[in-house]
Order: structure tokens, then C-alpha cells, then sequence
């Protein structure tokens, strides 16, 4: 044990100067040259000749069930001129029960649909605890006879089963406040040849708000893809940056394509990731960094502590009124999985899951908690704000270390 924690006071020496901080929360055109073919997952029909507006808006939106082609089908539905602005992956919303469309005169049809959930362009999936009514707004115009939609939400609508089946999760990731692991920010896209190109303007636009204070992104801030997509040759995701992105230094290139490999090799027939900045290759060795240990990050939420994951997010039994009761002000989640301590105004508190439900007991009177961390061998540190204050170590409930560490 003390061998244990004589190389940890090691390791937390070496880093201190960029002691981490924890989660805090509360509550482009497709190039498809040499891609790899969509997946066709559905073939919705086209206009039929005749359709009033009515049953032109009905089959629209049908025809948001296939991205195939930049959503070809469902443009077939618009005027010429509206059929190049239309942008359906600003916003995907998920319906619960059927549509309900009112004509409020001619050429003009209102539907109101109850979403229960929805993507924004980034792929981030918000849900509600009850359907939230929304009415979209649809004006049509006669063109050759037949009518055709002028003017509509930049969105498409889905219903739970075939937002199952078209849609998939992937994982834009990010680096934890130290630099040394890569985080997965959960991402929901339908898989196209221009997924490679939304994945890398999710990673640039940054990650979503509940990890937005315990994470941090290598690519210097601005950093825009040159001509709007990625390229995909011979299975290597070519990613060509604007000039933003020449401010990084040598560490931070390294990082920033180890951020780019981790989150496109998740591509179908994709094995390696090449960057350009102004069409000009970078030479760069990725860093070799690794995701964070699964199920370690945890982050709180208004109705619960939620463990996140490449593929998903889970909710820790018996944390449902942790947040409102216990206000908490930093979280640490162990890689054992049934882990979990937070720092609150009481001092800090260690939570143990069993089959028989969850055990919260306070362990630590210190409520200026700077760090709060659990190491590879499951035991946690509890490092305070004030310089010179001792560092408690505990293995489960029991203290085994006091250390006052000398202020660098």
C-alpha cells in the first residue's frame, strides 16, 4: 500500500501544475467522391401527380425517413428554388403520435406535431418528460400545375422506430482537463456519405453543456473545415483545416489528431485520418492518448448522476434526489463501477451500490475540495483548494493517507 501511494504522490507532483477540475453542472454540402455507399434504410415515394397541399406536406414529411442523397426524395416535394435552400440537418424532431394539420387558407398548411425528442445540428439528443406540442408552417406554390412547398422548417420529423433504425450513435471526443484522456460526447447522426464532415464540425462547434466545464478541445477555437466536408480515399478520412488551426503548438497537433482519429476511425471502412491545413499535409505522430476508462465519467443532471459512455448515457440507481438534496459540488465515478463521491457544503461523501441499494456515509469534513479523483486502484483523492492543506486518501470509507504536499 504505501509503495501504492508513494508512486501516486509521484504521478500528482509531476501534474499538479494542471491540477483538473470536475464536471460542474446544472441541470455541409456532400462530396461523395471514392465514399462509401449509404445505407438505405427506407425508400420513400416521391409526389404523386395532382396532390393537394395537404397531401404534398403529409408525403414531405414521410419523406424525412430517407437521408439517402441528401434527402433527394423529400426535395421533391419543394419549388425549384427552395429545393436548394432547404437544410434538413439543422434540427431532427421526434413525433409521438400522428400529426394534426390544419389548411388555414389556400396554400398554406399548419401541422402540429407533440415532440418527444429532438437532434440539433450538432446531433445532440435532448428528450421531455411530456410531449412538448409543436406547429410547423407550410406555404406551397403551383408550379407546372402541381403543387409544391415554398417555404418550411429547416428540420425533419421522425417517429421513435425509424429514428432507431436511420439513426446512429457515435462519439465526438473531447480531452479531459489534464490532456491525457479522451472523453466520448454522445452524438446521434444518420450514417451518409457526409457523416465524416458532421462529425468534425460537431467536434468544432465543442462538446455538449453538461461537459462543457470538465473538458477541453486541442483544436484552437474558430478552426473551420476549408471546403465544408471531409473526404474519404482509399479509407483514410482526409480532414483539411483553415489557417485558425496553424496556432497550435506541437503538443496540441498531436492531441488534436488523436481527437480527430478517435472520433472518425468510428466510420464504416475508415482506417486512418490524414490532416491539411490549407491543402497543405501536416506531418504529425498522434499522441498516444487513450479514452477515459469506461464508466468512469460521471455527470449530474437535474433528475439524476448519469455514468456516460461511448455508446450511452445511464442514470446510477439511488441518485434520483441527489442533485436537489445534497447539491454537489464536484463528482467522481470509480472504474469498479458501483463508486461514486461528491463534494457538497457538508464535506465529502462517499456513495457504495450493492444489490440491496445505495449507501452514502461522509467521509470527509473538507468542503474546498480543488480535486476530487479516484485512481486505478479505486482509492480516492480528496485534494483541497488551499495550498499546503493536507491531501486525504481513502480506500473505500477508510483513510489511508494524509499528505501534505509541498506547494509548487
Amino acid at each position: 500500500m504505501r509503495r501504492v501511494i508513494a508512486a501516486l504522490i509521484l504521478v500528482f507532483l509531476t501534474g499538479c501544475a494542471s491540477i483538473p477540475t470536475s464536471v460542474d453542472v446544472k441541470s455541409g454540402p456532400e462530396i461523395a467522391n471514392n465514399q462509401p455507399q449509404e445505407v438505405a434504410y427506407y425508400t420513400p415515394s416521391g409526389p404523386i401527380v395532382g396532390a393537394s397541399p395537404r397531401e404534398i406536406v403529409s408525403g414531405f414529411l414521410a419523406a424525412g425517413t430517407g437521408p439517402q442523397n441528401d434527402y433527394s426524395v423529400a426535395r421533391e416535394f419543394l419549388s425549384r428554388d427552395f429545393a436548394q435552400q432547404w437544410k434538413p440537418d439543422n434540427q431532427v424532431l421526434i413525433r409521438n403520435g400522428a400529426p394534426t394539420f390544419v389548411e388555414s387558407e389556400t396554400g398554406l398548411e399548419q401541422v402540429t406535431i407533440n415532440v418527444q425528442a429532438r437532434l440539433d445540428e450538432h446531433g445532440r439528443y435532448s428528450s421531455y418528460s411530456k410531449a412538448d406540442p409543436t406547429s410547423l408552417r407550410f406555404k406551397l406554390v403551383q408550379e407546372d400545375g402541381q403543387w409544391r412547398i415554398a417555404s418550411a422548417p429547416n428540420l425533419t420529423v421522425v417517429t421513435p422506430p425509424v429514428f432507431q433504425v436511420v439513426f446512429k450513435p457515435y462519439s465526438v471526443y473531447f480531452l479531459d482537463s489534464r490532456g491525457s484522456k479522451l472523453v466520448p460526447d454522445l452524438r446521434w447522426f444518420p450514417s451518409r456519405t457526409s457523416t465524416g464532415t458532421r462529425l468534425v464540425n460537431a467536434l468544432l462547434a465543442g462538446p455538449s453543456e453538461y461537459l462543457a466545464l470538465g473538458v477541453q478541445s486541442a483544436i484552437p477555437d474558430g478552426t473551420k473545415l476549408t471546403i465544408g466536408a471531409v473526404t474519404i480515399q482509399q479509407g483514410v478520412a482526409e480532414v483539411d483545416f483553415d489557417s485558425v488551426a496553424l496556432s497550435a503548438d506541437a503538443i496540441n497537433r498531436r492531441l488534436m489528431l488523436a481527437q480527430l482519429r478517435a472520433t472518425l476511425l468510428q466510420l464504416s471502412g475508415v482506417s486512418d485520418v490524414s490532416l491539411s491545413v490549407n491543402s497543405s499535409r501536416q506531418d504529425i505522430v498522434p499522441a498516444e492518448i487513450s479514452p477515459a476508462r469506461s464508466g468512469s465519467e460521471v455527470i449530474a443532471l437535474s433528475d439524476a448522476v448519469y455514468r456516460i459512455g461511448p455508446a450511452d448515457s445511464l442514470a446510477i440507481s439511488g441518485t434520483s434526489g441527489l442533485v436537489q438534496l445534497s447539491r454537489p459540488s464536484l463528482l467522481a465515478g470509480a472504474q469498479a463501477g458501483n463508486l461514486l463521491a461528491f463534494s457538497g457544503p457538508n464535506g465529502v461523501e462517499l456513495m457504495v451500490g450493492s444489490g440491496i441499494g445505495v449507501q452514502s456515509e461522509l467521509i470527509s469534513d473538507v468542503t474546498s475540495v480543488a480535486s476530487l479523483e479516484f485512481d486505478s486502484e479505486n482509492m480516492l483523492w480528496v485534494i483541497p483548494k488551499r495550498s499546503g492543506s493536507a491531501v486525504q486518501v481513502f480506500d473505500g470509507s477508510t483513510q489511508v493517507a494524509n499528505l501534505v504536499l509541498p506547494v509548487i
